[in-house]
């Protein structure tokens, strides 16, 4: 029998499969192969006389993340607040990159709207909006819900960001319920409590999921040459057209993506992100 694995809680999985959930746990030899099951994997399993299943072979994956432990995403809502928490640019461009790596498309969805003036929200959004499909919510009066839901139909896709940008708020609004357990600011600190404690796949439609994530914050970036983080910025593609093969577009002479960003042409936020991930990526290869 074949189902998906829409959640996984101490050690049990629980397998969607014609519209029930079934719990189970997967066969000793996943483990020994460490062949660990992912949330969102396609899996083989067989049910047992008490109604439960054992999990007996995952599927190949589309894709895959090791933190967050999930599996087989078409798109990464990658999603932040306009103020209270204020955007970490640097995170954010980490999120679009390693999903760019993983041959995940990305969507941008920027929450708060409300909260900042017109002038700061332009800001914010002129830095990605020719970059990414861009979505501006209030998930709690339901602005730009609708226009959302329309670009995710069809697909599972997972939301990530920092905690209190509202990202089960908007999960709730997409499924006119309350599933996913919402939380505050912290007032010291101003930044979001963790409310998601597991992954999990919630079905919109039959033909639509999300993934609500624990850990969808900021990853570490993979281990890669510096030479391919170029490629991981579709902003500086449409600019490449260096003098030199191998520019990494830091020293070189005659560098496309320098002229286009002393014009205007790409985000001065964005140049500053490719600089410290190019340190990180140089930092893990010390190791």
């Amino acid at each position: 029998m074949l189902g998906k694995v829409a959640k996984g809680i101490g050690g049990f999985y629980y397998v969607k499969f014609n519209n029930e959930i079934i719990r189970g746990q997967g066969r000793g030899i996943l483990k020994r192969n460490n062949n660990l099951i992912k949330v969102g994997d396609n899996v083989e399993f067989e049910l047992r006389d008490d109604k439960q299943c054992v999990i007996t072979k995952v599927c190949k994956r589309k894709n895959e993340f090791i933190r967050p432990s999930i599996a087989n995403i078409d798109r990464i809502i990658v999603t932040f607040a306009a103020t209270e928490p204020n955007p970490s640019f640097l995170s954010i461009d980490k999120l679009c990159a390693i999903a760019e790596y993983y041959q995940v498309s990305v969507y941008i969805c920027i929450t708060k709207i409300d909260l900042v003036d017109e002038n700061r929200f332009n800001e914010i959004l002129n830095v990605y909006n020719n970059i990414y499909k861009t979505f501006n919510v209030n998930a709690k009066s339901g602005y730009g819900i609708d226009e959302l839901m329309k670009g995710i139909q069809g697909q599972t896709v997972a939301l990530a960001g920092p905690s209190g940008v509202g990202k089960s708020t908007i999960l709730n609004a997409l499924l006119n319920n309350n599933k996913a357990e919402t939380g505050s600011l912290s007032s010291k600190t101003k930044r979001g409590r963790h409310t998601t404690r597991h992954a999990e796949i919630f079905d919109v439609d039959y033909k639509t999921s999300v993934f609500d994530t624990p850990g969808f914050t900021s990853l570490d970036m993979p281990i890669m040459e510096v030479s391919d983080l170029t490629s991981l910025f579709p902003d500086f593609v449409k600019y490449c057209n260096c003098k030199y093969r191998d520019c990494i577009h830091i020293n070189e002479p005659s560098c496309g993506v320098k002229e286009s960003l002393s014009k205007g042409f790409i985000s001065r936020s964005r140049y500053q992100s490719y600089i410290r991930m190019i340190e990180e990526i140089k930092s893990n290869k010390k190791y």
